[in-house]
């Protein structure tokens, strides 16, 4: 999808009213445009534009964001994504703020071009701190002062926590080109989150495979929902569906219309 889709209720002079949410990654830049008092999808765009270095990600983000005029109109509540692969959660008790980017090289090593950012999840008592590079983070202070940037896994492990109420076990992947992250759940508690960067399809099955053996659980009774740049006729969805009993892609509880947002949604979680 390069190019905007934009359901018929939208009105570009009603952007006030509505809520803009953009998600970045080295694999390139969207966004959606979500009326949230009817939790409506109303515009979604993705520009899939590899960026080659981390440290061009805020010059071609700005390039980007200067071609898209849509953007720069007023909006009641805007969300920034930040799609790192380097995460760590640190429970909420054992969390400083000042020694954050300490923590953050003990962890990933030289942090390079990168600075840290955190989310807190309430629903684990935890802080998920990510990298993002200083070039991306100095352009988003300048054209959008005073917001904070939000790593995906917030927002999906935030959807998968209000939808569970049945218990049991359940694995959360999300995926980008090169990498995936991890999330897993037992009896409704978070037990681990982490991120893997991937060569071939297996290299998937191995690192999925390793966290249930270390947790002494089967995928025959582990629940898999799938988000991100993963699709049913892809090898990983055709071999993760032989292996798990239980292998959905989760789905956005927001409406759209289905003859024009006709992709796969669950590739937009974050923005929806």
């Amino acid at each position: 999808m390069d190019s905007l889709k934009t359901d018929p209720k939208f009105d570009i002079n009603r952007t006030e009213e509505y809520k803009l949410s953009i998600q970045v990654s080295l694999d390139g830049f969207s966004f959606s445009v979500i009326h949230p008092g009817e939790k409506q999808l109303l515009a979604l765009h993705h520009s899939p534009v590899p960026v080659s270095s981390e440290n061009l990600l805020g010059r071609r983000f700005e390039e980007w964001f200067g071609n898209e005029g849509l953007l720069k109109k007023k909006f009641a509540k805007i969300r920034l994504h930040y799609s790192s692969p380097k995460i760590t959660l640190v429970p909420a008790k054992f969390y400083d703020y000042e020694k954050q980017n300490r923590l953050a090289r003990l962890v990933f090593g030289n942090l390079g071009v990168n600075a840290t950012r955190d989310n807190y999840w309430p629903g684990v008592e935890g802080n998920l701190v990510f990298t993002i590079p200083e070039s991306l983070l100095n352009v988003f202070d300048q054209t959008f002062p005073g917001i904070v940037v939000v790593h995906p896994l917030s927002v999906y492990n935030k959807r998968i926590l209000q939808g569970k109420s049945e218990g049991g076990n359940v694995m959360a992947l999300y995926f980008e080109k090169s990498w995936f992250s991890l999330m897993l759940y037992e009896d409704e508690q978070h037990q681990v989150v982490n991120s893997f960067g991937t060569s071939y399809p297996t290299d998937v099955l191995f690192y999925i495979s390793s966290v249930l053996k270390q947790r002494e659980l089967s995928s025959k009774n582990t629940k898999l929902l799938l988000a991100g740049d993963v699709s049913s006729d892809g090898e990983i969805y055709k071999m993760l569906g032989q292996w798990f009993n239980d292998a959905n892609f989760f789905v956005p509880d927001i409406s759209y219309n289905r003859e024009l947002f006709n992709e796969s949604l669950h590739r937009f979680i974050p923005l929806l």
